[in-house]
C-alpha cells in the first residue's frame, strides 16, 4: 500500500464548535437560534429541523450516515440529509440525565441500536425493545464493533457484550492492567497495600480476535480469546487511533492498517491477523489534525477550519467501485496499469449484455458472448447467469462452456432433473473423493439442488467417509456450501453446519500433529447465513449456529495460542473443563519434573508456564501449589525454594519453610539462607 491508495479531498469550509453530526453527504449544524440544519457538500443549507421539545444530543453513525436525534423523551433517527425521520422511539425519563457516553449503531433504515452509559451501567434501546444491564464500576465509553457486539471499557475492566434479539449478554469480561512503556506486562496479584502502575486507556477499537487500545504513549492489543497483552506501537504523541482497511475472510481477518494519528502527521502500520505491528508502511504531514470517522472515512479537520476526509481505497476496492458505477472502460485499465486481476470486469460486461434486451439483435451479438464468457472461469457466476438468459442458444452455448470448465465429458447429466439414485450417486462421489475432482461435485448435484429432501441431503454426508484429509474436507464443505446456498431445504443452516463442526473436533485424533489449526480452518470454510439453532458440543447452550462456531473457535484458537506459546497440547474436552484442566497442568508438571532434574529447567517451568497459566485460568497458585508441596518430588533443594517463593501468603510461606526445614542439617546452604532472612519480621 501507497500513498496513491488513499484519496485527501477538501469539502467546505465548517465552524467545527457547531457541527453536531457528520456524514459522507452532509454536515449538521447549529445556528444562532439553536435551530439544527443540513449543509451539503456543495454548500446548500436545509430549513430548520424543529422539535416539539429542547434537543438533548445529536449524534451520528459510522456505518449508513444516519443521524440520531435525541430530546428527553425521544429518539428520532434521520437518514444524512433528510428533514423527515425514518424511525422514532420512546426515551425514559432520566435515561440521557445520567449518560456519561451515548453510542448508535445503525445499517440500514429500519435497524439501529442505541446504548447509553452510566458510570455503572449499560442501557441499549434495540428497535422497539430497551435493556438494562450492571457492570463494574469505573466503565467509561463504548465501542460499537457491529450490529451484534459492542465493547463498554474503562481503565481496567473491558465488557465484550454480544446483543441477541432478546437481550445483551456479557459474552467475556476481561480485567486487565497494562504496563507502563518502560515496564514489561507481569500477572499481578495486588493487596490492600500495594498499587499497581497502569497506563490510561484513551480509546478501544475491536476486531475478532484482538483489541486494541491506545494509552498516551503505546498502543496494545489484547487477545479476544486469553485477555494476553502485545505491545504494537511505543511512541509518545498519539492522538487517536483507527483500523482501517480491514478485510474478511469468512470468520479471519486477513492483514489490516492501523491509522495512527498525531499532531502533524498521520501514520499508518500494517497489521497481522493477532494484531502484531509487520511495519510501518509511510506517514503524511498535516497540520494541528484531528478527526472524526463516519463509515470507512476519516474526517481531518485542519487548523484554518477547513475539512480533508482521507479515504483508504486500495487498488481492488477502487476497482469494485468502478464496476459498481458501471465505468467498466476505466475499470479495466485502472486493472491492466495495476496488473489485476479483470475477471469482474467481463462478469459485469457480459451480465450487462444479456440483460440489455436491445443488444439481442445486434450483429456480433453472439459472439461477444462467447468471446467475453471465454474470459470467465467461475462456474457459479455461469449458474446465476443462466436463469437470466432467454434465448435458447446462447443458453445452450453457456452450458456447453460449463461442461468444458468442470471437464465434463457431456452436458446430459447437468441438464438432468430426474433424482439419482442413492447407489449410484455413492458411486459418483467415491470417485469423486478419490480423484479429489471436487469442481466435478458442482456439476453432479445442481440441477438438483431444489429438488433434493433433507433426508436425502442426509444420506449424502454419511457416503462421505468418516476419515478424509482436512484440505479435502474444506473442499466438499465449500462445494456443498456453493450448490445449495439459494436453496429452501434448510441444507446449509443445519445440516452442514453441525456435520462440519463435528468433522472439524474429529480432528483431534485424526490428525493430531495439526490439532487445532487444521479443525479451525474447517470451521473457517463456513460462511455465515441465517442459521438455524443447533446444540453444539462443548456449547454448555443451545445458541444459533453464527454463535456456536465463534464459541468453539475461540476455545481452538485458545488451545492453538497455548500449542505455539508454550508447546501444551490440552485435550479440548479436559481445556473446557476447569477442574479437569487444573489436574492436566499437575501431571503435566510431574511429567516436566521428571525429565528435567536441572535446577534451571524447573524453574523455567514455574515461571514460563506454571505462573501465567495459573493467572489466565483463575486458578489460586497458593491452592494450586500446596498439593503439589506436599507430596514427595525428587527436585533439587533451590527449585522447591524457588517454588515456595511463588506462595502469595507470608503465614504459608513460613510453614511449608518449616516442613522443608526439618529433615535437613546444618549447615543450611547459602540460597536457603538467604530465603530465611526475607521471612524474619523487618
Amino acid at each position: 500500500m501507497s500513498a496513491s491508495d488513499f484519496h485527501l479531498f477538501e469539502v467546505i469550509p465548517v465552524d467545527s464548535e457547531k457541527v453536531r453530526g457528520i456524514t459522507t453527504k452532509a454536515i449538521l449544524t447549529e445556528d444562532e437560534n439553536k435551530a439544527l440544519r443540513w449543509k451539503s457538500s456543495t454548500g446548500n443549507v436545509s430549513k430548520p429541523l424543529s422539535f416539539n421539545r429542547p434537543v438533548q444530543e445529536v449524534i451520528s453513525t459510522r456505518t449508513d450516515d444516519s443521524v440520531f436525534v435525541f430530546t428527553d423523551k425521544q429518539g428520532f433517527v434521520f437518514p444524512a440529509g433528510h428533514k423527515h425521520p425514518i424511525n422514532e422511539f420512546e426515551v425514559q425519563k432520566n435515561d440521557l440525565d445520567m449518560a456519561i457516553r451515548i453510542k448508535t449503531y445503525s445499517h440500514n433504515v429500519s435497524s439501529f441500536i442505541v446504548a447509553i452509559l452510566w458510570t455503572d451501567k449499560l442501557i441499549i434501546y434495540a428497535e422497539e425493545n430497551r435493556f438494562e444491564m450492571e457492570l463494574s464500576p469505573g466503565i467509561k465509553d463504548l465501542t460499537f464493533v457491529d450490529s451484534e457486539y459492542i465493547y463498554a471499557w474503562g481503565n481496567s475492566d473491558i465488557y465484550r457484550i454480544r446483543i441477541f434479539k432478546d437481550g445483551p449478554v456479557v459474552f467475556r469480561h476481561l480485567q486487565v492492567h497494562l504496563p507502563t512503556v518502560q515496564n514489561k506486562f507481569q500477572s499481578l496479584k495486588i493487596t490492600s497495600n500495594e498499587k499497581v502502575k497502569s497506563e490510561e486507556i484513551k480509546s478501544l477499537q475491536a476486531g475478532r480476535r484482538f483489541i486494541l487500545v491506545q494509552t498516551r504513549d503505546a498502543v496494545y492489543s489484547i487477545s479476544n480469546s486469553t485477555g494476553d497483552i502485545l505491545a504494537v506501537r511505543k511512541t509518545p504523541g498519539i492522538i487517536e487511533v483507527k483500523l482501517s482497511c480491514m478485510k474478511r475472510l469468512f470468520f479471519s481477518e486477513s492483514v489490516q492498517m492501523l491509522v495512527l494519528i498525531f499532531e502533524d502527521k498521520i501514520e499508518f502500520v500494517e497489521l497481522d491477523l493477532l494484531g502484531k505491528a509487520i511495519k510501518v508502511e509511510w506517514s503524511i504531514s498535516c497540520s494541528e489534525v484531528r478527526s472524526h470517522s463516519s463509515g470507512s472515512v476519516s474526517v481531518v479537520y485542519k487548523a484554518d477550519d477547513k475539512t480533508l476526509w482521507l479515504t483508504p481505497l486500495g487498488p481492488e476496492e477502487k476497482i469494485q467501485k468502478l464496476v459498481s458505477r458501471n465505468d467498466l472502460q476505466k475499470a479495466l485499465a485502472f486493472a491492466r496499469h495495476y496488473e489485476l486481476d479483470e475477471e469482474i470486469i467481463y462478469k459485469a460486461e457480459l451480465k450487462n449484455r444479456i440483460q440489455d434486451k436491445s443488444k439481442t439483435n445486434e450483429p456480433g451479438h453472439f459472439q461477444a458472448v462467447r468471446f467475453l464468457s471465454k474470459k470467465i472461469t467461475d462456474i457459479e457466476f455461469f449458474h446465476d447467469l443462466l436463469k437470466i438468459v432467454e434465448d435458447k442458444e446462447l443458453k445452450n452455448a453457456l452450458i456447453e462452456y460449463i461442461a468444458i470448465l468442470v471437464e465434463k465429458e457431456g452436458v446430459d447429466e447437468f441438464v438432468s432433473v430426474p433424482l439419482m439414485g442413492l447407489d449410484a450417486m455413492r458411486k459418483e462421489l467415491m470417485k469423486i473423493i478419490q480423484t479429489k475432482n471436487f469442481a466435478r461435485l458442482s456439476t453432479l448435484l445442481f440441477p438438483y439442488q431444489n429438488h433434493i429432501s433433507a433426508e436425502y441431503q442426509a444420506e449424502l454426508l454419511k457416503i462421505i467417509p468418516s476419515k478424509i484429509p482436512s484440505d479435502d474436507l474444506i473442499a466438499i464443505i465449500g462445494m456443498f456450501q456453493k450448490i445449495f446456498e439459494i436453496s429452501d431445504s434448510g441444507f446449509c443452516q443445519n445440516l452442514l453446519p453441525k456435520w462440519s463442526s463435528e468433522r472439524a473436533l474429529n480432528l483431534e485424533n485424526e490428525e493430531p500433529a495439526h490439532w487445532p489449526e487444521n479443525a479451525l480452518k474447517v470451521l473457517c470454510a463456513l460462511r455465515k447465513p441465517d442459521l438455524a439453532q443447533i446444540d453444539f458440543k462443548f456449547t454448555g447452550k443451545e445458541y444459533s449456529y453464527e454463535v456456536s462456531i465463534e464459541l468453539l473457535m475461540g476455545n481452538l484458537e485458545a488451545l492453538n495460542e497455548l500449542k505455539v506459546q508454550y508447546g501444551l497440547k490440552i485435550p479440548l474436552g479436559e481445556y473446557m473443563d476447569p477442574n479437569l484442566r487444573s489436574q492436566w497442568l499437575l501431571n503435566w508438571i510431574d511429567n516436566e519434573i521428571q525429565n528435567r532434574h536441572d535446577e534451571t529447567g524447573i524453574k523455567r517451568t514455574f515461571n514460563d508456564v506454571v505462573k501465567p497459566l495459573t493467572y489466565r485460568w483463575a486458578i489460586e497458585i497458593e491452592n494450586f501449589l500446596l498439593p503439589f508441596m506436599a507430596s514427595e518430588k525428587n527436585i533439587p533443594l533451590s527449585a522447591k525454594v524457588h517454588i515456595l517463593k511463588l506462595i502469595p501468603s507470608e503465614q504459608v510461606r513460613r510453614q511449608q519453610l518449616l516442613e522443608l526445614l526439618e529433615p535437613l542439617s546444618h549447615p543450611f546452604p547459602d540460597f536457603l539462607v538467604e530465603f530465611m532472612k526475607t521471612m524474619l519480621p523487618a
